[in-house]
C-alpha cells in the first residue's frame, strides 16, 4: 500500500511539472531591446501558473523560427473562477 501510494504522489508530481525544453527552446531568451531584431509576429498565451510563461512563451518562440520574445502584457484573468495567467508576447530573432 505505501509502495503504491508513493508511485502514484511521484506520478502526479511529474505530470503537473512543466515538459522538458528542447535545445531550442532552452537557447530562447526573454530581452527588452530589440533594436538588432528582426520583428516575426505577436503572439498570445494562458498559462494556470506564472512558472510556467517561459516555457510557454519559448516553446511558441522557438515554433515561429524566433530566438528571442519580448512580453508585451501579463495579466490575471478571473473571469471562469480560475486564475489564469494571460501573456501577450512578440517574437523576435536576434541572433
Amino acid at each position: 500500500m505505501k509502495k503504491t501510494f508513493c508511485l502514484l504522489f511521484v506520478l502526479v508530481l511529474t505530470g503537473c511539472a512543466t515538459p522538458q525544453m528542447t535545445p531550442e527552446q532552452q537557447n530562447v531568451t526573454r530581452i527588452s531591446e530589440t533594436n538588432h531584431c528582426k520583428f516575426i509576429k505577436t503572439a498570445y498565451f494562458e498559462v494556470s501558473h506564472p512558472s510556467k510563461k517561459h516555457y510557454y512563451a519559448a516553446k511558441i518562440t522557438a515554433d515561429a523560427g524566433g530566438d528571442s520574445y519580448k512580453t508585451l502584457t501579463s495579466a490575471k484573468d478571473m473571469a471562469v473562477g480560475v486564475k489564469m495567467a494571460t501573456t501577450n508576447i512578440a517574437i523576435y530573432k536576434c541572433k
